[in-house]
Parts: structure tokens; sequence; C-alpha cells
């Protein structure tokens, strides 16, 4: 798997997948470094119940973006020709392809969660806001969970979709269907790009004409239902892979 990974990362050089990605990376966490800024600089909160909700809609957004446009780049040389099916005489099964792609994905999706904290602990820094590590380190595996199910998503399109263009065109499209999702509901979990505002850390409520943000109560019992659409979503994509894999055979 290492070797296969490692593999993968020197086919993004040609196709320039990680600077494309990366360079989207930095617009959005510029974008939420100055969101947050402007909003901790005027809350009535001193913990980060603010910070939360503010990356949330960035988060939602951009994250299929990115995703989006890593997935359809390090696919670049295997829609060339019949390239899956010269590497599958060759002894590569397209089982192996298909998880270290996933695996190097998340990698990427795993230093955009690290770089996100920072952000987020430099602006409570500034704003003289408390933090709890422990709300810190949920809020990484909250998203690498939410990243995971992307990058299924991004997968299982690419397995039908040969244009990279429409691979991409997706994620802009589930970026704003999962902007338009209601924080925490049912709905924002059976549809796979709002499923980071269903694991909100925070709700919103309006009291008396007045906006009253508290830590999402429920955030456990959500976390433990994504698991179990997560399970779900990645048993279909093995279903996928294996139906591909004999076809290509």
């Amino acid at each position: 798997m290492i070797k296969d990974v490692a593999i993968e990362f020197l086919k993004t050089k040609r196709s320039k997948s990680l600077f494309l990605t990366f360079l989207v990376i930095g617009i959005t966490l510029l974008w939420m470094m100055a969101i947050l800024t402007k909003y901790s600089s005027i809350s009535q909160y001193h913990d980060m119940r603010i910070i939360y909700y503010g990356v949330l809609d960035v988060e939602t957004l951009m994250l299929p973006i990115f995703l989006s446009v890593f997935v359809a780049r390090i696919f670049e040389i295997e829609r060339s020709g019949n390239a899956l099916k010269l590497m599958a005489i060759n002894g590569q099964s397209v089982t192996n392809i298909f998880w270290s792609k996933l695996f190097l994905t998340m990698i990427v999706g795993g230093i955009f969660s690290l770089l996100e904290s920072l952000v987020m602990l430099l602006v409570a820094k500034m704003g003289q806001l408390s933090w709890s590590i422990k709300e810190l380190l949920f809020k990484n595996l909250i998203n690498l969970s939410f990243i995971f199910v992307l990058v299924c998503v991004f997968l299982m399109v690419s397995l039908f979709i040969k244009k990279q263009e429409l691979v991409i065109a997706s994620g802009f499209i589930g970026g704003f269907i999962g902007f338009m999702l209601h924080r925490s509901s049912f709905i924002s979990l059976i549809i796979p790009f709002g499923g980071i505002r269903y694991l909100s850390l925070v709700n919103m409520k309006v009291v008396a004409g007045k906006v009253i943000l508290e830590m999402n109560q429920q955030i456990v019992f959500h976390f433990l239902i994504y698991i179990i659409y997560m399970i779900v979503l990645y048993s279909l994509l093995r279903y996928l892979l294996n139906m591909k894999g004999k076809k290509i055979e």
C-alpha cells in the first residue's frame, strides 16, 4: 500500500494536482481567517462557539470543491486511453489503485484539517477566546469523517465519468447544495455534501429576537449515526470497485 501511495504521489507532479489543490486550500484558509477575525471581534462569547459557527459555511462550500479538483486531477492518467486495462494486465489491481488514491486524498484532507485548526487557534488567541483541546481534536475527527465520505463519493463518480470537468462540476454543485442545507437536520445526513452540517458542534437559536449559539448536545449521537452512514457508503464503493475490476479484466 505504501508503495502504491508513493506512486500516486509521483503522479501528482505530472498532473499538478497538489499545486491546484493547495492553491484552493490557501484561498479557503484566508477566507476563513477573515470571517473568523470579524466574528470574534464582535462576539459576545468568550469560547470557541463563534469559531465553530464561523467555519461551518466555508467548510461546507469549499471542501467539496478542492477535493473534487484533487480527485479529478489524480485520475488524469487512468482516464487516458485504456490505461486502467493496461495496469490490470501488468498486475496492478483496480482495487489497489483506488485505495491508494483514497489514502492519498485523505492525507491531503488531513493536512487541510490541521491547517484549519491552526487558523482557529490563531484567531482564538487574537480574540482571547478560551478553547479546549478535546473539542478541537473532535472537530478534526468530524472533518476527516466528512472528507472520507466526500472522497468516496468523488471516487464513485470518477468510476463512471471520464471527463474530469464533470467530476469538478459535481464538487461545485455539491458545495452549493450543502451550503443551503440546515445545520444538524436529518436531510443533511442523507445528502453526502451536507454531512459537515449534520455534525455541527454548534446550534443557532433565535430567542425573543436574539440569536443564541449553543453547543450541540446531540453531537455524539449524530457522530455515531454518521459512522454507520460511512460504513454503508464504504461498502457501496467496494461493491462498485469489484464490479469495475471484473469488467476491466
